[in-house]
């Protein structure tokens, strides 16, 4: 798989995850209402960086990492692997932290309104005993499904990345590079100095 792993293929396979769990975090994860009495049944709605603070900047940290694997020489590479990976990982513990437990969630990320004071069979309990139970929207499947693509593209970079050339490699021929047979241009002013006519063919 390492073989079959080439920039060009990465490339979509880093940026692409990374970027849209950057987005999917901003959309409604976990619905409810508020068991508050105060606040008489309020519907609450929280998103997925309300309900897991660190969820977008996990993604922008995956997303730089993931351009550095592809702009910079080896060992920044590595580095940038091993780190993109690290935060692929990140996102992925925190999405599946809510969805597994939506109502929790919904509290954490609903202010004093939701905050639990203890649960019990999958619901919250509010200081006034009410239950609030949370509710997944569709927005945390797709999430989850590309914190694990970054997650496992990110780690099969780490060993693929070590032969792939930098950015600007084709930018770095020193002149040792040149073709050892190309002709040396002279100038008129050169031939004329050595006694030779520049309008000769033969010169």
């Amino acid at each position: 798989m390492t073989a079959w792993l080439t920039k060009r293929r990465a490339a979509p396979l880093l940026l692409v995850p990374a970027l849209a769990v950057v987005l999917l975090a901003t959309r409604t994860w976990v619905t409810g209402r508020s068991g508050d009495a105060v606040l008489a049944g309020r519907s609450l709605s929280v998103t997925g960086d309300q309900a897991a603070p660190g969820l977008v900047a996990l993604g922008l940290v995956a997303l730089a990492a993931g351009v550095a694997v592809l702009t910079t020489g080896r060992r920044l590479r590595l580095v940038s692997a091993v780190l993109l990976t690290l935060a692929a990982l990140g996102t992925l513990a925190l999405t599946l932290t809510i969805v597994r437990d939506p109502t929790a969630a919904l509290a954490a990320g609903a202010g004093p309104g939701g905050s639990p004071s203890g649960g019990v069979g999958g619901t919250t309990r509010s200081a006034t005993g009410a239950t609030t139970p949370g509710a997944l929207t569709v927005w945390p499947w797709p999430a989850l499904v590309a914190a694990l693509l970054l997650t496992v593209v990110g780690a099969v970079t780490t060993a693929a990345g070590r032969g792939w050339d930098g950015l600007s490699s084709r930018f770095e021929r020193s002149g040792e590079d040149a073709p050892a047979d190309a002709p040396e241009r002279r100038s008129a002013w050169d031939e004329l100095s050595e006694g030779r006519d520049p309008t000769d063919g033969e010169a």
